[in-house]
């Protein structure tokens, strides 16, 4: 029984199945306080995934529209849209048509002016 347990501890230590599809997020986004907007930085409520070619990306607190845009190294926007309040506790993007090994960066903003945050993935 030791022994599985030091097997089991061993494992994890590891990282057998390191976690590589969670990105991390940059940037500003606001909080609703009694219906006015505070501007000051705050925790950012998204966090990510790419499974295959499916982005999804998880909002704790999905109180407003979002807009997202895929944009390669350049600049180049390769993917725009918009998510109604209510559809963006889960935003689901096809990255299908990106090309593989390349490096890729979401942008989410809102119609609040100081809503802009980001990430990178590599697909």
């Amino acid at each position: 029984m030791r022994k599985n347990l030091l097997i089991l501890f061993f494992l994890f230590s590891i990282k057998l199945f390191p976690n590589e599809n969670n990105f991390s997020w940059g940037g500003n986004w606001t909080v609703e306080d009694d219906n006015i907007f505070r501007s000051e930085q705050l925790e950012i409520p998204f966090y990510s995934e790419l499974f295959n070619d499916i982005l999804v990306i998880y909002n704790k607190r999905p109180d407003r529209i979002i807009f997202y845009e895929v944009i390669d190294t350049f600049g180049n926007v390769l993917k725009n849209g918009c998510v109604s309040k209510e559809n963006s506790a889960q935003i689901t993007i096809s990255v299908s048509d990106l090309s593989n090994n390349g490096i890729y960066t979401i942008i989410l903003t809102s119609p609040v002016p100081y809503d802009k945050v980001w990430s990178q993935f590599e697909k």
